[in-house]
């Protein structure tokens, strides 16, 4: 039986905040090093103070509170630290991944201070209780936490290379016109004086690989060799067209917050999406706010969310768009988020997706905010995004291309938001000893 002893944080860390320095934004030279702040990466420099595995604990924000994202997390290799997060690394043989996870789990209400903004002092960091065993249950228990961690950073990494081929396809097919290009160039035919500059890239690139570029032959076949002019888009491929959004959807729309009133004594059991619960890549949470059924089907009625809806960030941080999965069909979101319901989803929905993520629209729509108490664009803004509608056999192509690796990146997610609610589930009940570890391992085991 593992034996659990109550520890203050100073009686098992050393603290190194001594060795932190802050680079002001100006100053920073761009480079491949993190630099790290309070929650996480917020650039890369040149240089790094560290290198190895360390423990960085937020030292002020309202995400102290909030824990929007975790307070603890190791930041390993080479890095930068500024003056936001404490950095501790174990003594006396204690495992600095474990108490990583020690503190994810901690209370640590008490020892924050500030009302207009969150902080944890040097002082009061000392004084944070956690539970610790033995080094080597330490390490026992570590590798039983990693091996989902890596699972899920695995199934990350493997997103995000599959989301830049898709994104690098449709940049090259629906924003470069790439193909059209090389069978103008191939045929003599004139090239628009806008595409000139993308026209010479296809030349150079073509005489360096010694005929047609990569996505030629057989694909090029599916491609016109012209140009249109339109008023919206400029240059586009002959016989395709420009539409807007509206054009393409059964409904837009947007949530709203229910007043307080509605959810006292109501069992809250609907997956409840805030602008925060998306990330930049589009993941949604694993932890989400809950409103009571009632309320759902009354008064937020109008923004019931089904699986497959395209979403996107309206207020606060615009732009971030994500797509609802299965899992969280006939969940609700406030108004700081917008949904788009395509009427026909299997034929547009990686090209409106793509469309919603392309350069072109984040511009689009950024010049549409509206600086209010809260930066936000409307509802009317999201439905005149436009999106350029290639001939029928090439959306066809497009698709047939493009659905295998979404069904992929959709199925990882999925896959990492079942093994994230294992691991929440699992770490308190192994950082406390209410679970053993054998126990967790054949847990994991089923679900893995």
């Amino acid at each position: 039986m593992i034996e659990f002893r109550e520890y203050e944080l100073q009686d098992v860390v050393n603290i190194l905040d001594s060795k932190r320095k802050p680079i002001k934004s100006s100053e920073r030279v761009s480079g491949p090093y993190p630099y790290y702040g309070a929650s996480g990466i917020t650039d890369y420099v040149e240089g790094y103070l560290f290198d190895g595995d360390y423990l960085l604990l937020s030292e002020d924000g309202d995400n102290i509170r909030t824990q929007n994202t975790p307070i603890a997390f190791m930041a390993k290799g080479k890095f930068w630290v500024n003056n936001h997060a404490h950095i501790l690394e174990g003594k006396n043989g204690n495992i600095t991944q474990y108490i990583c996870y020690a503190l994810q789990v901690a209370d640590i209400n008490s020892f924050v201070s500030g009302s207009t903004r969150p902080k944890i002092t040097q002082g009061d960091l000392k004084r944070i209780k956690v539970l610790l065993p033995d080094p080597s249950a330490q390490r026992s228990i570590v590798r039983i936490l990693d091996s989902l961690d890596d699972k899920i950073e695995l199934n990350r990494q493997m997103n995000e290379t599959l989301e830049e081929m898709a994104k690098a396809l449709f940049k090259s097919w629906f924003v470069d016109f790439d193909p059209v290009i090389d069978k103008a160039l191939a045929a003599g035919h004139d090239i628009p004086e806008s595409l000139q500059q993308k026209a010479e890239k296809r030349k150079k690139l073509s005489s360096l690989e010694g005929g047609v570029p990569e996505g030629g032959g057989g694909i090029l076949d599916l491609f016109p060799d012209s140009f249109t002019f339109t008023e919206e888009l400029g240059w586009i491929p002959e016989g395709w067209e420009v539409t807007e959004i509206r054009e393409l959807v059964s409904k837009v729309s947007k949530g709203t917050t229910p007043r307080k009133n509605e959810i006292i004594d109501l069992d809250e059991v609907i997956p409840f999406l805030k602008a925060r619960d998306i990330s930049d890549d589009g993941t949604i949470s694993s932890e989400l706010d809950m409103i009571p059924e009632e309320v759902h089907l009354s008064s937020l009625k109008r923004s019931i969310l089904e699986s497959g809806d395209l979403l996107i960030t309206i207020a606060g941080t615009i732009g971030r768009i994500a797509q609802l999965p299965v899992s969280l069909n006939n969940s609700n979101c406030n108004q700081a988020i917008a949904f788009i319901r395509l009427k026909d989803k299997s034929q547009y929905n990686n090209l409106v997706l793509f469309t919603l993520k392309s350069d072109f629209t984040f511009r689009f729509i950024s010049e549409k905010i509206v600086q209010a108490v809260q930066a936000n664009i409307s509802l009317e803004t999201v439905n005149s995004i436009l999106v350029c509608i290639p001939e029928y056999h090439i959306l066809k192509h497009w698709n047939a291309l493009s659905d295998p690796i979404m069904d992929r990146i959709r199925a990882n997610k999925e896959e990492n938001s079942v093994l994230s609610s294992l691991r929440d589930t699992l770490l308190p009940k192994l950082i406390s000893g209410e679970l053993r570890v054998p126990e967790a391992a054949q847990i994991i085991a089923d679900h893995v």
